[in-house]
């Protein structure tokens, strides 16, 4: 059986990084604009992208990886065309074994994965940067 995955709130609220009222204010505000909380999160100052980025890779089980401090190998940036890498914020980091790993700003954005897994036909080992850092390196 599949282990269920931690909601956001909860992860961030046991570790402290957000107080309870604001979370749940911030949670009614989610569900009613319809937007996801990590967003409203951001939006209303109770995180930081980094503390968020870093929750959500705990709620999906990836590694987070802080692209202040690692090299992008430039056969693997090659491998994957710009326009994706672009229009899906994605960075390939580097390919061992026959596997791609894929730095994601988004772990719900499966289509990305898919194009890349689909345009390579390879496996991918993904791991999640903050979205504005990546956005940054592509440039």
């Amino acid at each position: 059986m599949a282990k269920k995955r931690r909601h956001l709130g909860e992860i961030l609220y046991k570790a402290g990084l957000v107080e309870k009222q604001p979370l749940l204010n911030a949670i009614k505000t989610s569900r009613a604009n319809k937007k996801r909380l990590g967003q409203v999160l951001l939006e209303l100052g109770l995180v930081e992208e980094e503390t968020l980025t870093k929750a959500i890779a705990k709620q999906f089980g990836l590694e987070y990886v802080d692209l202040d401090g690692i090299t992008i190998a430039p056969e693997a940036m090659k491998l994957v065309p710009v326009e994706v890498i672009r229009r899906h914020n994605v960075l390939p980091m580097s390919m061992n074994n026959g596997r791609l790993k894929l730095i994601i700003s988004d772990p719900l954005d499966l289509e990305a994965m898919d194009v890349v897994r689909f345009r390579l036909n390879t496996e991918l080992d993904c791991c999640l940067a903050n979205p504005s850092k990546i956005r940054t390196y592509i440039r």
